[in-house]
């Protein structure tokens, strides 16, 4: 044994380190990528696509990268996986479930039903994704809630692929981008949904600093978002997908929510992001700028949504508002980096599974308004 020389350590497509498992199949254990763009078969996929996740009029080009805002003191790390498969893609509800039974099965070592007493609980990758410790610290607002998960998932249809985002909050979290990659490319090929249609992941993106996407072909992990612009006079809100506000523990219909309503949520989830997997003091919110944020126009209809949850052995609702808010008023100042971090973030009931999605977009000029 002492004249034998180790072997080095099988690497994936990605370049990650990996490791054998006990089903056999290889796992990603070191926190390291390199040039993704090189190492995938189609390298046009990975190439930026479009003109980036930022309204251009809201965000000039020059902007550096966020050192300031809510979100300081959280690393952040944004990423686009590029899929090829059948159209239409599967929404990221389908992804959530499958990473979760994808993590589940490659980590795991106990076989036991529940994470719940299991002495490495703390150590391993799916309870800490999916059911995370509550903080010793005291909790925002009072309140003592279960912690958000540290990651959120956002689905994207283009023609011919299916995108996935996958936005992940702290630095264990952002650490596990390997982890999470290998796992959800795994996934994709074994198959989605009911009929099993297989989606091969063919390209990574991250999030540049000028909001715009890039090819993730760097060794470093993805972390940090754009900084915000200077506020405008209004701006408007794009609800991408569902939103889902509670109010005294009831779903706000389109026509009941409020500037407050969405302000008060938004501070809420990002405060308990921060509470939850930021090792410093959670930032103070802006409440009195709630009193001051004005709900100008409204431009909302719901979409109808529902999924089927095997541990509930139900449909779970996931209909909600989408379309368009218009805030303004003396309280979007105060408020203006939040709503901005907002977009990575996302808010409401079901935020962890694609519902929530917003961007911002400059409102236009009153005068031109029928």
């Amino acid at each position: 044994m002492h004249g034998t020389a180790p072997h080095p350590p099988a690497r994936d497509r990605f370049g990650v380190h990996l490791l054998g498992l006990r089903d056999g199949t290889r796992h990603p254990v070191a926190p390291v990528v390199t040039r993704v763009a090189e190492e995938t078969a189609d390298r046009d996929v990975v190439r930026s696509v479009g003109d980036g996740v930022v309204d251009p009029a809201m965000h000039p080009s020059s902007l550096s990268g966020a050192e300031s805002g809510p979100l300081a003191a959280l690393p952040v790390g944004v990423l686009r996986l590029h899929f090829e498969g059948p159209a239409p893609g599967p929404p990221a509800t389908v992804w959530r479930s499958v990473l979760g039974r994808a993590l589940r099965g490659s980590v795991c070592i106990t076989d036991q039903a529940s994470c719940t007493g299991c002495l490495l609980r703390r150590t391993c990758a799916y309870p800490r994704l999916f059911e995370p410790d509550t903080p010793s610290r005291e909790p925002p607002f009072g309140t003592s809630p279960p912690p958000p998960t540290p990651y959120s998932l956002c689905s994207e249809a283009a023609p011919g692929a299916t995108h996935l985002q996958l936005r992940l909050f702290g630095g264990w979290a952002v650490g596990m981008t390997p982890l999470l990659l290998a796992v959800l490319s795994r996934a994709g090929k074994r198959g989605l949904g009911r009929e099993r249609r297989c989606y091969v992941l063919t390209g990574v993106e991250s999030l540049a600093a000028t909001g715009h996407w890039q090819p993730w072909d760097s060794a470093e992990l993805p972390n940090g978002l754009p900084t915000a612009p200077p506020c405008p006079a209004r701006t408007e809100i794009i609800l991408v997908s569902p939103l889902r506000l509670q109010r005294a523990g009831r779903i706000l219909s389109a026509q009941e929510i409020t500037a407050r309503d969405f302000g008060l949520a938004l501070l809420r989830r990002i405060q308990l992001l921060c509470w939850a997997h930021s090792e410093d003091t959670a930032p103070t919110p802006p409440l009195n700028a709630l009193d001051e944020l004005r709900l100008l126009r409204t431009d909302l209809h719901r979409q109808p949504g529902t999924r089927y949850s095997a541990h509930q052995r139900r449909n779970v609702p996931l209909d909600g508002p989408v379309g368009c808010l218009e805030f303004g008023g003396s309280g979007l100042s105060a408020l203006w980096p939040w709503l901005w971090a907002g977009q990575w973030t996302q808010l409401g009931k079901g935020a962890t599974q694609g519902l929530g999605v917003y961007r911002l977009q400059a409102a236009p000029d009153p005068a031109s308004l029928p």
